[in-house]
This record gives structure tokens, C-alpha cells and sequence, in this order.
């Protein structure tokens, strides 16, 4: 329940063709006990049955809205952001999360800092479908990334994280996508023509624009929401290992209206994560020129080329053909043999596979079935149940994290 001081938030959910996974994902936002939200749905032409999921809902804080024509994801980005009345904006998917009962800590936050942006760990959550391995429908609660205190951002420190390619630390950089930013920064970060999402992967550009602009950023190790991974996410098909999975051909129609996009980006559609992050920040570079803000190529060549092992064969050689030409076009090439050499891959996967030990050791996992039923909405509700009030004992330093993570792992044995 929202106590004291008002202030609006809106929670936006761009969607298109996913209303078996969004009627979950949008009772997780109304399951928050708040009248001081706006719970938007923003509909890109969908064919299936997502208005009248959405109609069939009765709830003063849901606003629909639809485009009335298929768009690109940043089209509808920015189209759902401009019908919205918060003062602080949270994006997240239609296979995602809000934690519910966690909510109010977020307000309480947003009410004692007022920051421009605020950041925290979500987490992950994927979805039981066939082909998508083994690890499905559960939840891994990582000792750092829960009942954290709140830090304020150092800009210098966010500005070297982004351009260093350093993304084993990116829950420091300001999000509006499994995170937050209050209207009046979102009004300082937009271009000439008065757009605020000039990228293909508009949660990318508003981050990266705001980590060049710098802030009055904030950020707390513990999860407000889940990131849900399944047929529905934009890359989730392309994760799939069932090559008959049908969402594979709904990712390659999602990628192929990309491109028709009247605002496009500096580096063409690959299947390179790296090279669409990269294309992010020189994008926002592009948009926003500052001489003292230029990317560590050698770094981020190494980072577009680390995963390079895990695709086949000519999805690997169009990577790297990919990422030596954007090296060609911008006088790079020097950085990219050196980052291109296997020493340095290998010591790359070292760092993230030491990084994935330690969070396993110091971890637990959950299933997220609850009643016979798995699905992003027991994900939220099991994921309540773990984290409880604690992480309001610890913002009034009642409670140790050793404690909190121990109270919590012991909840966990006691649901089932």
C-alpha cells in the first residue's frame, strides 16, 4: 500500500502476439498492493488474443494502448513511454516480473533519494519449455545480489564500466528496463528531433545515453523484479535448442522489422550480442557526439568475440566478419587482431566461469512450481515468500546480510 507522500509510477509492458505469457506477467504488476501506479500494456498490433486478455481484467490502475500498426520494439518503446503519467518509468517484458511485496522498498527508495535512475539485481527465471535445457522453471537467489544496501553511483566509475566493456559490473549503470528513471531525467536525455529511444535495443540506448550524460544514480543488490527467458523474450527464441520451436522464426520477423525502422542504428543486425551492444553505444555516440566519450575497442572487440564458441560454425565466421568489418570502418583494425587471438578469449571465459562458481557457491536454487503450477507468476510469489520484509531490515541496519541470506535460505526448505 502506498503510505505518505504520492507519487505516481508507471510500469510499462511493450508487447505483440504473447498473451498466453503476458496475462501472467501483468497480474504480477497488479498483484502489488499500491494505488499510486499506472500498469501500461502497450500493444503493438497484436493478431492473437491480447485485448481480450487485457479487457477481461478489472482494474482501475491497467491502461491498454495499442499502435494500431505493426512497429519496431523501439517504435513501440517510445510510443508507450509518451501515453505514460509517472514520474518514475519501469519497463519490463511480457514474460517478466514484478515482485510484489518488494515494491514498496522500491517506492520507499524513490521517495528518500529521488534519484534520476535507479538500478538492481533482478532475477532470472526460465520459463519450463520444451527445448530450453535442463535448468528451467526455478530461481537462483545469489548472496550478493540480495538485502543490499543502496550506493550511489560513482558517474566516472559507470562511464569506465560502459566503455571498458566491463559488464560483469553493469548493475551499476542507470536502466529503465528491470529498472527505473524518473521522468525529468528521461526529458534531458532525448535527441534533436525530440526522440528518446534512437537505437533498435531502446533499453540499451536509454541506459548507455544516461551513462554518458551521468546523474544522480542509485543502485541496491536485491531483485524488484525477474527477467523471464522463454519464447516470448526477443532473443529467447534464438536460445531455443528445439530448431522446430516456432518462436525462432518470431525472433527472425522481430529482427527483420528492425531494419525497416526509419531510425537506424551505426552497426547492421548480426547475431552478435556484443556487436548489438557496441551498436548501442556508438549509436549513442552518434546521436550525442563527446570526444570523452569513446569506447576501449581492444575490449569490446573481446567482448563481441568471447561466446564465439558456443554458435555453429557459420553463425561464429558471420561474427567475426561482422565485428572485423565494423574494425575496418573505423580504423580499428589493430585493436580487433589483438582482441581476436585465443589467449585473450580464453582468459575472458576464465574470468566469467570463475565469476559463475562463485555465484553458484554462494547461492541456492529454488523450483518455482507452486500448486502444481510454474510460471512467472509462482515465480514472484515463491521469490515473496524467500526475500520476505528483509531487505527493509536491512535498509535500517536491523539485520545482518549473513543473517537475512540464512533466514531466507531456511524459508526455502520450508515451502515445499
Amino acid at each position: 500500500m502506498s503510505n505518505g507522500e504520492k507519487l505516481l509510477i508507471s510500469i510499462i509492458i511493450p508487447t505483440r502476439d504473447r498473451a498466453d505469457y503476458l496475462k501472467y506477467s501483468v497480474q504480477t504488476a497488479l498483484k502489488i498492493d499500491d494505488i499510486e501506479i499506472e500498469v501500461i500494456v502497450s500493444d503493438n498490433a497484436s493478431s492473437d488474443h491480447t485485448k481480450k486478455i487485457i479487457s477481461s481484467i478489472k482494474d482501475d490502475r491497467l491502461k491498454y494502448i495499442n499502435t494500431g500498426k505493426r512497429v519496431s520494439m523501439r517504435e513501440n518503446f517510445e510510443f508507450a513511454l509518451k501515453a505514460s503519467s509517472g514520474e518514475y518509468i519501469i519497463f519490463f517484458g511480457d514474460d517478466d516480473g514484478i515482485i510484489p511485496n518488494q515494491f514498496n522498498c522500491l517506492r520507499n527508495i524513490l521517495l528518500k533519494y529521488k534519484p534520476d535512475a535507479l538500478s538492481w539485481d533482478f532475477l532470472t527465471y526460465v520459463w519450463p519449455i520444451k527445448g530450453y535445457g535442463k535448468k528451467t522453471g526455478g530461481l537462483r537467489f545469489v548472496k550478493k545480489k540480495i538485502f543490499g544496501n543502496i550506493i550511489q553511483v560513482n558517474n566516472k566509475e559507470s562511464k569506465e564500466t560502459l566503455l571498458n566493456a566491463d559488464f560483469s559490473n553493469e548493475s551499476i549503470l542507470p536502466r529503465i528496463y528491470h529498472g527505473c528513471m524518473s521522468r525529468h531525467f528521461l526529458d534531458t536525455l532525448i535527441n534533436k528531433d525530440g526522440i528518446y529511444f534512437c537505437s533498435r535495443s531502446p533499453d540499451l540506448h536509454i541506459s548507455f545515453r544516461a551513462t554518458q550524460k551521468g546523474g544522480r544514480f542509485f543502485k541496491v543488490n536485491h531483485p524488484f523484479s525477474i527477467n523471464g527467458i522463454s519464447p516470448a523474450s526477443t532473443g529467447g527464441g534464438m536460445r531455443s535448442q528445439d530448431k522446430t520451436d516456432k518462436s525462432i522464426s518470431k525472433s527472425l520477423e522481430f529482427i527483420s522489422e528492425a531494419k525497416k525502422d526509419t531510425v537506424k542504428d551505426v552497426i547492421p543486425l548480426s547475431k552478435s550480442m556484443g556487436l548489438g551492444f557496441l551498436s548501442a553505444l556508438e549509436t549513442v555516440r552518434l546521436h550525442f557526439p563527446d570526444p570523452n566519450f569513446k569506447p576501449n575497442y581492444y575490449k569490446w572487440y573481446i567482448f563481441c568475440l568471447q561466446n564465439i564458441h558456443k554458435v555453429d560454425r557459420a553463425s561464429a565466421k558471420e561474427i567475426l566478419d561482422a565485428t572485423y568489418l565494423y574494425s575496418q570502418e573505423t580504423s580499428t583494425k589493430g585493436h580487433f587482431h589483438k582482441a581476436n587471438t585465443k589467449n585473450n578469449i580464453l582468459n575472458k571465459k576464465l574470468i566469467n566461469l570463475i565469476s559463475k562458481i562463485n555465484n553458484i557457491m554462494f547461492s541456492f536454487r529454488i523450483s518455482a512450481n507452486l500448486n502444481n503450477k510454474n510460471d512467472i507468476l509462482t515465480a514472484v510469489q515463491m521469490s515473496d515468500i524467500i526475500l520476505s520484509n528483509d531487505i527493509e531490515k536491512t535498509l535500517l541496519h536491523k539485520n545482518s546480510l549473513k543473517k537475512q541470506f540464512s533466514s531466507a535460505k531456511r524459508r526455502s526448505k520450508n515451502i515445499h
